[in-house]
């Protein structure tokens, strides 16, 4: 991982919010099998969930994999990093 740039640190904590930090932990620590099963594991709502790997997925921290699933093509979150930093220049 590179590394994403922001114009300020308000910017940084709208889209690393702390659901979406969330997330990010459960997909890098649970691997869940898709982004269904990570719903679960947050307790939260799958449209909310999709919307924030989304922005996950925007700023290079989470990758979907297509794979085999018991129903089909399923999509499974995976984390691009094991830590996140954060440098003030």
């Amino acid at each position: 991982l590179k590394g994403e740039y922001f114009e300020s640190l308000q910017a940084v904590r709208n889209v690393l919010t702390e659901k979406r930090l969330q997330l990010w932990r459960l997909i890098r620590d649970q691997r869940p099998d898709s982004l269904l099963a990570l719903a679960r594991l947050a307790k939260r709502d799958f449209k909310s969930v999709y919307r924030d790997i989304s922005v996950l997925i925007a700023v290079g921290i989470v990758e979907l994999k297509k794979q085999k699933g018991k129903r089909g093509q399923v999509q499974r979150p995976i984390s691009l990093a094991d830590e996140l930093s954060l440098e003030v220049a």
